[in-house]
């Protein structure tokens, strides 16, 4: 994974309005934490905007440096808040790392190739997860995590045991899961006649198979009854 350097200043103040402020003058807030350390920091907007877009798994690491305070220190981006209309970035978290010691991460899964299943049998692709977490050394975290669907055919599934990525990655999700499946098409609905048809007919059988039942343990169907009755009289 590529590292980035970036150059931020140290937040003097927090609150909704000062963050409005910085936001309308193209920064973002944001914060540091982790080993020790809580720091509000801000950063240049397009300064972020350019480090994601080099970066497709959305937690880059970074080579992180708080201008007039003693911080120099590698830190990932573990999270980004962002405008829910615009989509615009408005905050940021990153996260202390030690290089040498594994951290936890999601990461995007990017599915490749053309299901046998979809263009052979016609069956539908159906995606169950995006993204897995993962436990790895920094420089060990992948882009991506990607699975080829080739040989994927219809009613067949890949789950997270069917990947490897390796001794320097660990998947932190259960083996079982299915990430991505190909599934056969759902019959058509019938017509609400042809089911209410079909329910009368059932409902027709069920009264003849019951009065059946009752004549096999000698009982007497509600006309045989009525029958018997007039014998009597």
């Amino acid at each position: 994974m590529q590292i980035t350097s970036l150059k931020v200043s140290k937040r003097e103040k927090s609150g909704k309005e000062f963050s409005k402020k910085l936001r309308k003058k193209g920064i973002v807030p944001a914060i540091v934490y982790g080993n020790g350390i809580n720091m509000p920091i801000q950063l240049e907007k397009r300064e972020i905007s350019h480090i994601l877009a080099k970066n497709p798994s959305g937690h880059p690491i970074v080579e992180l440096e708080v201008e007039n305070e003693d911080f120099n220190s590698h830190v990932i981006l573990k999270e980004t808040q962002r405008d829910p209309v615009t989509g615009d970035i408005i905050h940021a978290d990153f996260l202390k790392i030690d290089m040498t010691k594994k951290v936890t991460i999601t990461v995007p899964i990017k599915i490749t190739g053309k299901s046998k299943g979809v263009a052979e049998e016609g069956g539908l692709l159906n995606i169950v997860h995006r993204e897995l977490d993962i436990e790895a050394l920094p420089n060990a975290i992948p882009e991506a995590i990607t699975v080829d669907i080739s040989n994927l055919g219809l009613n067949e599934s890949i789950h997270v045991s069917d990947i490897d990525l390796g001794s320097d990655v660990k998947i932190l999700e259960d083996p079982g899961i299915a990430i991505v499946s190909v599934v056969s098409p759902k019959a058509e609905a019938k017509p609400a006649e042809e089911e209410l048809a079909e329910e009368a007919a059932e409902e027709a059988v069920e009264g003849k198979v019951e009065e059946e039942k009752k004549e096999a343990e000698g009982e007497s169907s509600p006309a045989e009854a009525k029958e018997e009755e007039k014998t009597e009289k």
